[in-house]
């Protein structure tokens, strides 16, 4: 009898253990299901990583975080991560296993390297340690997040492409005009004509225009026609979003990643894009030309730190040249400024010098050969051997009066269309 009841004991407990693991098994499986349909459900509705990761979290049962880094940089930084999961995050990719530590407060953290291949497409991190189960749902999830980045890819690089074919159409129109089917994809961009918009130039290496095209992607989408075309990053945005623009880089520097982005002034007609593309990139040369002298010459040599103004650069930021040149025809000012300066424009040309450089330095700091000495980083003998051969080039009174009055204009416009 005694025997019977202890074998009776076991069965149970067998028939308990059994229905444990298939109730560990089911839990498992559903939790599975939930990371699938969370995929499933992202990629229907078209969202983002934030669509993605509700549906991830209810899997995992706790709140996670997903991070896209298929693109190295990101304008606002990225003060979402903090050190201790950088650390982390640096560690699980080299693991194929979730990684778990403490943070800077001494709070768990559990991060998993998302890869496709060998690549490092992204990352998961939930503020607590993952039980083995959890963990295998985390794995799991990591692949959905890895395929449902493959699939923005592939999606970013379709819509990259219509874009970039409307823009290169809105800048180099056909004879008879934009035609109506255009406007009305330009429209769905937010470019209406008649109503006003902006012209914008992203000047840096690719990967910083990358990283500009993603987080524009982000946080704009559709409302900004885009694309990457050579080496710029050209949008047209309506005044709406351009003020949401300039709210993203406020406080930021054009330091960040040697980043420069030129302006128009407002435009009303899509008509004129063209020419003021043209000359917003003048611009962007413009300032891209100035801080590197500027940085070389802070440095102490060619080729120094990055520049360190503003990130939005325009007209406005040359003054009144600037205004001027917005509103003018441009090749009679590349006439009138080569009849003014072109005698120290030859001699630099030919020798290798900076007298142009010079003579708007002396115009500017108000003909001070000190203060052009410090700017210039140059010894005051040097600047005064320069400023003997301006005058006998342009004339002793070049500096003067009305004569330095035109030189100064010219040399403003020099630099700018130079």
């Amino acid at each position: 009898m005694e025997n019977m009841q202890s074998h009776l004991v076991a069965e149970v407990k067998a028939l308990q253990h059994d229905l444990r693991v298939e109730q560990d098994r089911n839990d498992l499986h559903s939790r599975l299901l939930l990371a699938d349909e969370a995929l499933l459900d992202a990629l229907a509705a078209g969202g983002g990583l934030e669509d993605l990761s509700a549906g991830i979290s209810r899997a995992l049962g706790a709140q996670v975080r997903i991070f896209d880094l298929t693109v190295r940089h990101d304008v606002r930084g990225s003060a979402s991560l903090s050190d201790a999961e950088r650390q982390l995050l640096d560690a699980a990719a080299r693991e194929t296993n979730p990684q778990s530590s403490v943070d800077e407060n001494g709070h768990p953290i559990t991060a998993f390297s998302v890869k496709r291949g060998t690549e490092v497409v992204g990352a998961l991190i939930v503020s607590s340690v993952l039980d083995t189960q959890t963990a295998s749902v985390m794995r799991r999830c990591g692949r959905v997040v890895s395929t449902f980045i493959t699939a923005q890819r592939r999606i970013r690089g379709d819509i990259a492409v219509r874009q970039r074919e409307l823009l290169e159409y809105v800048l180099t129109p056909p004879v008879g005009g934009i035609s109506k089917t255009m406007l009305r994809r330009l429209e769905e961009h937010g470019i209406v004509q008649g109503e006003p918009f902006r012209v914008l130039v992203g000047d840096g290496d690719r990967h910083t225009l990358s990283a500009l095209d993603h987080r524009l992607e982000q946080d704009f989408g559709a409302g900004m026609l885009r694309a990457i075309i050579g080496n710029q990053l050209v949008s047209l945005v309506n005044e709406a979003t351009f003020k949401l623009v300039r709210e993203l880089f406020s406080g930021s520097n054009r330091g960040w990643e040697g980043l420069l982005i030129g302006h128009s002034p407002r435009l009303h007609r899509i008509e004129i894009v063209p020419p003021e593309m043209s000359l917003v990139e003048r611009v962007v040369s413009a300032a891209r030309s100035s801080a590197v002298r500027n940085s070389a010459a802070r440095s102490g040599a060619v080729g120094g730190s990055a520049p360190q103004n503003e990130v939005l650069v325009s007209l406005e930021s040359y003054g009144a040249i600037g205004a001027f040149l917005s509103r003018v025809n441009l090749e009679p000012t590349r006439m009138a400024v080569r009849e003014t300066l072109g005698p120290i424009l030859d001699y630099d040309s030919k020798h290798g010098t900076d007298l142009a450089e010079t003579a708007y330095t002396f115009l500017f700091v108000g003909r001070s050969v000190p203060l052009v000495a410090e700017q210039m980083h140059l010894h005051p003998n040097t600047v005064r051997q320069r400023l003997d051969r301006i005058a006998s080039l342009l004339g002793g009174d070049w500096s003067y009066g009305q004569a330095g009055l035109d030189h100064h204009i010219m040399l403003a416009a020099h630099r700018l269309l130079d």
